[in-house]
């Protein structure tokens, strides 16, 4: 017997907002070039990760994760901190994995400068100048808006400082998000014993979570306003009918100031992105950071600055927003004999659903219908205020 069900569900996608300019870049890149990425912070660690650049003529090739051999910060009083490697799974480089190197610079120094010293694997070094210690203020608030004609939402952040403080701004953020499968299936299929068991207590596919971090920084200044004040900066939007607003959804936002140097070359990367579609796409040969290489010949991407980082995240509770309308059509059907179960497993990618005393038979619909693990996992972030699992 099948039965045709609706049910009010929906998907979701992420827009994220930069400070992105019309730039037209006359270059044939070729690719290979170093990119160092990272900022030295006091108070917490530091994080860099190094990658290739990709020729502009191929915008559909994923990045090169990239090893070094050691990865220094060091402060004009002496004293120096050595990073740690750890290896992160990430869809963004080349093989799935990137190559992360974190500096434990909690206890550095805000009144000496500091740089960064990266040795590659061949030996080369790059070093980057010595910069001095920007302060950020705290973030005012973060807060979020439905579109008048509830197509999403967007999420904004105040702050402010005092006029004599730095006037350029930078933002990226974590997200995180609780969602559910269409349908809350009360057993599962073990393939191996070809027997359906019933969920006990807390288990389920029903409740998961995902995660995201921002892949650019979105940047301003004030330098052209009467006050250092950011009034409803837009940080990121979010779509309706997506899965980030069916359930709850938690941003955590990350604020820094920068010098007047580091936001102009960012603004110019961002500016190039534009055109090539990618942030880190081959750029111009005029463009230049602030880390030099010990071979002169190379040219090397990237911007090492310093400073403090202030966060705040906020939670919300998407079900009252009424973002997630969507009807989807599916189909649950009932299976008796255990001779099919596993081709329904396998072949058809079923899973078992509910049982009806009296039919005697289990009723089965599709995995993306039952199986929030899909676009998700079971991990809950310990910050969760939910009590699901």
């Amino acid at each position: 017997m099948r039965h045709t069900l609706y049910i009010l569900i929906s998907l979701m996608c992420l827009c994220c907002t930069s400070c992105i300019y019309s730039y037209e870049a006359d270059v044939d890149g070729v690719g290979d070039q170093l990119v160092i990425e990272g900022t030295i912070q006091a108070g917490s660690q530091s994080v860099f990760t190094l990658s290739l650049t990709k020729p502009i003529s191929d915008l559909d090739a994923l990045t090169e994760s990239v090893m070094a051999s050691k990865v220094t910060v060091e402060s004009e009083n002496g004293s120096a901190y050595e990073g740690v490697y750890s290896c992160q799974n990430s869809n963004k480089y080349l093989g799935g994995m990137k190559h992360v190197y974190t500096v434990p610079t909690e206890n550095l120094s805000t009144s000496h400068r500091c740089r960064a010293v990266i040795t590659a694997t061949d030996g080369t070094v790059y070093t980057s100048d010595w910069v001095d210690f920007v302060t950020t203020p705290d973030i005012d608030s973060v807060f979020y808006q439905v579109a008048e004609d509830n197509s999403g939402l967007s999420i904004f952040v105040d702050t402010h400082a005092s006029d004599d403080a730095s006037r350029y701004y930078g933002w990226t953020f974590s997200e995180d998000w609780e969602y559910t499968s269409q349908l809350r299936a009360l057993y599962y299929y073990e393939p191996d014993s070809n027997k359906i068991f019933e969920f006990e207590d807390g288990e389920n596919t029903y409740y998961c979570w995902s995660h995201n971090d921002a892949p650019d920084i979105n940047y301003f200044s004030t330098e052209k306003l009467s006050s250092n004040i950011v009034s409803r900066r837009e940080v990121t939007r979010l779509s309706a009918n997506t899965l980030r607003v069916q359930y709850i959804y938690a941003i955590e936002v990350s604020q820094r100031c920068v010098t007047e140097e580091e936001f102009n070359y960012w603004n110019i990367l961002l500016k190039n992105s534009e055109e090539t579609g990618n942030l880190f796409a081959t750029q111009p040969n005029e463009m230049r950071g602030n880390i030099t290489s010990s071979d002169p010949s190379e040219t090397v991407v990237g911007y090492i600055g310093a400073g403090d980082v202030k966060k705040k995240r906020i939670f919300i509770d998407c079900r009252p927003l009424h973002l997630y309308n969507k009807y989807i059509k599916y189909e649950v059907e009932n299976y008796s004999d255990s001779a099919r179960w596993n081709y329904l497993y396998y072949r058809k990618v079923l899973r078992p659903y509910y049982y009806d005393e009296m039919e005697g038979a289990y009723y089965w619909s599709s995995k993306e219908c039952l199986d929030c693990r899909i676009n998700g996992t079971k991990n809950k972030p310990d910050f969760w205020p939910t009590d699901h699992k």
